[in-house]
């Protein structure tokens, strides 16, 4: 064993490669080392709330008539700018930024929230433009998850470069 990597160190150098145990390591910004209070701002919640999981082990259920009343209408009719998906139950919403680095950035900035919710949007970039789809596949159609993320979602496009939404 120690020979056999011996030699891949060996032709590697040769190669003028090197190899990634040798490579500088960088800081990983992770939901677990992510810090609350970003989450916490996104959100909307205390720091201590944020620490905690948003998400269950249970399966997700579908929003009730009363939810979709209630928490989904205001962002589809209200201010909000998300639109119903025709033939899914699902919303969408897209995003134009200044520039390629503003649109990642907002992507970045969503995909931290949503891996600390555990609950990820299905996304779309093109240079400064962003199309995010919520939908909760474990339970075939829109749940809490999806309008907390949505909700999540908007604080981060004020945040960033937005051109519009």
């Amino acid at each position: 064993m120690l020979r056999s990597a011996l030699l891949v160190r060996a032709s590697a150098a040769r190669a003028g490669l090197q190899l990634r145990s040798q490579l500088p390591r960088m800081p990983l910004l992770t939901a677990t080392t992510m810090p609350t209070s970003l989450a916490a701002t996104v959100l909307g919640t205390s720091a201590a709330a944020t620490s905690r999981s948003y998400t269950t082990s249970k399966t997700p259920k579908a929003l009730t008539p009363e939810q979709r009343e209630t928490l989904l209408k205001p962002l589809v009719d209200g201010s909000g700018d998300w639109e119903l998906v025709e033939g899914r139950d699902a919303i969408c919403k897209q995003f134009q930024f200044q520039d390629f680095p503003a649109a990642f950035g907002f992507m970045s900035h969503v995909a931290i929230v949503a891996e600390k919710m555990n609950h990820h949007p299905e996304w779309f970039n093109v240079y400064n433009r962003v199309e995010i789809t919520l939908s909760t596949h474990d339970c075939g159609g829109l749940s809490v998850r999806d309008i907390q993320l949505a909700n999540a979602i908007d604080a981060a496009a004020k945040s960033t470069k937005l051109v519009w939404a």
